[in-house]
């Protein structure tokens, strides 16, 4: 019965932590910089706006590069910088500082910027 009861709330803050990571700019863009950060890159395309009939190109793409990029340099840390917000409240910049570790063991703090879009209820990263 406990096992039951660990598993059932388990189950309702996964669901729960589901439901918010698209519920701001700030929120769905800091998901995708940790995926970034721990090499999770299947997870990234339920980050992404997916209704681009060359998404599935375009996220196998985008995977491959940050698997590159992920062998030259590795992110120690980020923290949201700012969020820009359109006129109209349907998409964002989200601006991150970054500290970020290189092969040779060289410390450097650089600014990443995603893009999110808002449609149907949700945030999404703009491709």
């Amino acid at each position: 019965m406990l096992k039951t009861l660990r598993l059932a709330f388990i189950a309702i803050i996964m669901i729960v932590a589901a439901a918010c990571t698209n519920s701001s700019p700030e929120s769905v863009a800091s998901a995708f910089m940790e995926d970034v950060k721990v090499g999770n890159f299947d997870n990234i395309e339920t980050l992404l706006d997916m209704e681009d009939e060359f998404a599935a190109s375009k996220v196998d793409a985008l995977k491959t590069k940050l698997s590159q990029a992920s062998r030259f340099r590795k992110i120690q840390s980020y923290k949201v910088a700012s969020v820009d917000m359109n006129s109209d409240g349907t998409a964002a910049t989200v601006k991150f500082t970054v500290k970020e570790l290189s092969l040779t063991g060289v410390e450097k703090e650089t600014t990443e910027t995603v893009k999110t879009k808002y449609k149907k209820g949700k945030w999404y990263v703009r491709m």
